[in-house]
């Protein structure tokens, strides 16, 4: 009876040592530090008597020696405590080692009101691919996905018909 039952526990310890080695893994085996974004401009692109789209521009900087490829982008426009837009897209940037890179966010402000002194929130989150192959395999798994935050609140100025600057 008691042969019967040594397998099943070196299985129960072999699934168990995998658990504990894939939680190690997806809770701090990174060197890496946390990239940090910042909103630092935005500018109306289009508009319409219905609406406007602005861009907004992110600057991300990586304190790190290795490259940090930027994913996803998830964000959300405030407009007088009012959501206005909420977005999701590729970020099409990567981080240089111990460098700065700006890409755009684009939002849409469904009315055609005047944006001059607009009180606005704008933030989110940006998913970034840490470097190494087991960093890798588990950001296409879902299992750990790193992430950095931005986000600005001002008041819109409208210079002119095409710029707005943040407060």
């Amino acid at each position: 009876m008691g042969e019967a039952h040594k397998p099943k526990s070196w299985v129960r310890c072999g699934w168990t040592a995998a658990a504990v080695g894939a939680a190690v893994l997806s809770t701090g085996c990174s060197f890496t530090r946390s990239p940090r974004f910042e909103v630092v401009g935005v500018e109306v692109r289009e508009r319409t008597p219905e609406a406007q789209v602005l861009a907004f521009v992110v600057e991300g900087e990586n304190p790190n020696r290795d490259p940090l490829p930027l994913r996803t982008v998830r964000y959300s426009l405030s407009m007088d405590g009012r959501e206005v837009f909420r977005g999701e897209r590729s970020a099409e940037a990567t981080l240089p080692p111990r460098g700065r890179q700006r890409f755009e966010v684009p939002a849409v402000v469904q009315d055609g009101e005047a944006l001059d002194e607009r009180a606005y929130r704008f933030s989110g989150t940006v998913e970034f691919l840490e470097p190494g192959t087991i960093a890798e395999l588990l950001f296409d798994s879902n299992v750990r996905r790193s992430r950095g935050s931005f986000g600005e609140s001002g008041r819109l100025r409208d210079q002119g018909s095409e710029t707005a600057s943040p407060r």
